[in-house]
């Protein structure tokens, strides 16, 4: 439990030191005064969503860890929906965080005039509903690579004429 309370704490102040390093990619890149290339639109708001990712991800762990501490299993389709759903909504509620706190403004990084508290709202959206993106890409990535392990374990059973566990 104490060796995840300090990954979650870790976490936390990893995430908020990014701030500053979103802050200044969305001041260069809007101080490039010419067209802003997409990549340096998404850039942050993609490293933000991985971000709140992997924030929900320890949050989940913590709270999961401290259920089946106090003998609670959950387990089902209602826990899965109810995780699903709250995981988006506290991920869209993150992002307006985050984005208001470094004033992110992606219609303002594209160079279109918007009202500033509605693109960092919009801006807050998009990175908080890509946190569920960023989740599955990451699956998707996960089961990749246990995929190319089972493979590299099948085929040196094969080599070697060895059963395979």
């Amino acid at each position: 439990m104490k060796k995840r309370a300090l990954f979650f704490m870790v976490a936390v102040i990893a995430i908020w030191a990014a701030l500053a390093v979103v802050a200044l990619a969305q001041t260069n890149a809007a101080q490039s005064g010419s067209s802003t290339d997409v990549a340096v639109v998404l850039a942050p708001l993609v490293a933000a969503a991985l971000g709140i990712e992997r924030l929900l991800e320890t949050l989940w762990g913590v709270v999961e860890m401290a259920m089946d501490l106090l003998g609670i299993t959950p387990t089902g389709e209602k826990y899965v929906a109810f995780k699903t759903w709250a995981s988006a909504a506290l991920g869209i509620v993150l992002g307006i965080i985050l984005a208001s706190a470094a004033r992110l403004q992606m219609f303002g990084m594209l160079g279109l005039h918007v009202n500033a508290g509605a693109d960092v709202f919009i801006t807050g959206l998009v990175i908080g509903s890509g946190s569920k993106f960023t989740h599955d890409v990451i699956g998707i990535l996960s089961e990749g690579k246990r995929g190319l392990e089972q493979w590299r374990k099948l085929t040196e059973s094969r080599r070697t004429g060895q059963v395979v566990k």
